[in-house]
């Protein structure tokens, strides 16, 4: 890799680095679907498994007490377990630039549907129906085994069902350390993440660094309705970024 690649990859880290930590969610999605402009999606995938989990590290560390523990045990972290090793079989043996046009548009469309909602009116969003949100985890689990991406299926159902903005970000960061631990162990028992994946992992911790302070501050910052707003916002753009690069 090309200094001058690794210099764009580490300002991509930064940038979406800075989102998760302000948001709670983005850095894998951002990082995989900006990133893949240098070098391959695989690549980054393995590379910054470890970079997404010391990121939720330290959000934790500063953001326990905000934890839903009720919602992340009780209805996020079963039904999510039920579709994560489909995720992970799926990484394996599915054409992947099929998979990764069909997840981009599934975002964009989910992304836009509720920021569109959002905009309209100022009215409180009516309760997710539970069918939907039970689809929505069990989606997100096979995403997240796949892709390593926070599964936005999750970010929307935690949107709708977690209004307050350190409680979403505070929950998402417990789930994706738990689910990100488990992740770590299977691709480093899988030959996955090694020396040349931890090698470029090294590389990017300046980018891990420069996100995790500025999305504190930017997290402090942000009004109520912005930041949903926000959350919305990054899950449309995110799906058609990922959509154009399949």
């Amino acid at each position: 890799m090309t200094p001058l690649a690794r210099i764009v990859l580490i300002t991509v880290v930064a940038v979406a680095f800075t989102t998760e930590a302000a948001v709670g969610f983005g850095a894998t999605l951002i990082t995989l679907a900006l990133g893949s402009l240098v070098t391959s999606i695989d690549e980054l995938l393995f590379a910054i498994v470890p970079l997404n989990l010391a990121l939720s590290l330290a959000v934790l560390s500063r953001a326990y007490t905000h934890v839903d523990g009720r919602a992340l045990f009780r209805r996020i972290l079963p039904v999510m377990g039920l579709g994560f090793p489909l995720g992970v079989f799926a990484f394996q043996k599915l054409p992947p630039n099929t998979v990764r046009l069909a997840f981009g548009i599934f975002v964009a469309v989910l992304g836009a549907v509720e920021l569109w909602g959002l905009v309209r009116t100022q009215a409180k969003e009516r309760p997710i129906h539970r069918g939907l949100a039970f689809f929505l985890l069990f989606l997100g689990g096979a995403i997240h085994g796949a892709f390593a991406s926070g599964g936005p299926p999750v970010v929307y159902v935690c949107g709708r069902t977690l209004p307050d903005k350190r409680v979403f970000r505070a929950t998402l960061a417990a789930l994706w350390f738990l689910l990100g631990g488990v992740l770590l162990i299977i691709h480093a028992y899988t030959g996955h993440i090694g020396r040349t994946s931890l090698t470029l992992t090294a590389w990017l911790v300046p980018g891990l660094a420069v996100g995790l302070v500025m999305g504190e501050v930017l997290h402090g910052k942000l009004p109520e309705r912005t930041f949903r707003i926000l959350v919305f916002a990054l899950l449309t753009l995110v799906g058609v970024v990922l959509a154009l690069r399949a």
